[in-house]
């Protein structure tokens, strides 16, 4: 695992450089500034205010935010098996204590909330890949439990997937991969399912306000995208 000590002085100048990113790049937990070309530091939250680094903040021993540094070692150390999904690399301290996750920067990545307005054949690509990736992740003993739109990014350029966010709590680790949980991959792949069906859904709706699609077209696939949720498992529907 990769170890970086930060001073205060490093610290405000990320914050000045990338001043216009706080919120952009700002998730639940966290927020992700560049470190230097490859590299960005995902910030515990609640160590920033008014985008300004709050010492006596960070000082307290808040575990809503706590880095967990024997998981980001851990996965880490799994880098070499994994060749989908870039992992956390290390923690980044001040004053001897976490105070950021080193990992992947992704330049030029889109959310993907933002497939809708892709064409199909990228939506399926990436679809694909968020299975492939997950099923990778899964054999090697990683369970996402928090798989969701904003946990993965995807390349403007190359549409690349990249999944992100496997440093939280709610990242399941096993470390005997070779026996898998079942209740844990049924809860990943109810996850995909739903994320899958709102990419589905957005993309009708642009469709439909596009006139790509009539209202009774609209409202048969909306039907059968039902129907769909309903064979798989009878899984909630959303209405």
């Amino acid at each position: 695992m990769e170890k970086l000590n930060l001073t205060k002085n490093d610290i405000d100048s990320l914050i000045s450089k990338n001043i216009r990113n706080l919120a952009r790049n700002r998730g639940g937990y966290g927020v992700v500034i560049p470190y230097n070309k490859e590299y960005g530091l995902k910030f515990r939250i609640d160590v920033f205010n008014n985008k300004s680094f709050d010492h006596d903040k960070f000082m307290e021993d808040n575990k809503d935010y706590r880095i967990l540094e024997a998981q980001i070692a851990y996965l880490s150390s799994l880098q070499s098996k994994i060749k989908l999904t870039e992992l956390p690399k290390g923690v980044a301290y001040y004053e001897n204590k976490p105070i950021a996750v080193i990992l992947k920067y992704f330049y030029h990545h889109k959310n993907l909330y933002d497939l809708y307005y892709e064409n199909n054949s990228i939506l399926y690509k990436i679809m694909i890949d968020i299975i492939a990736s997950m099923d990778e992740l899964m054999k090697n003993g990683i369970y996402q439990l928090d798989a969701k739109g904003s946990n993965f990014l995807y390349s403007s350029i190359n549409y690349k997937l990249e999944p992100i966010d496997l440093d939280g709590k709610l990242v399941h680790i096993t470390r005997h991969p070779s026996s898998m949980n079942i209740n844990l991959e049924e809860r990943v792949y109810e996850d995909l399912f739903d994320i899958f069906e709102t990419l589905i859904h957005e993309k009708l709706i642009y469709y439909l306000n596009t006139n790509h699609i009539s209202s009774n077209e609209f409202q048969d696939k909306l039907e059968a995208l039902k129907y769909l949720r309903r064979s798989i498992g009878g899984i909630y529907v959303k209405e």
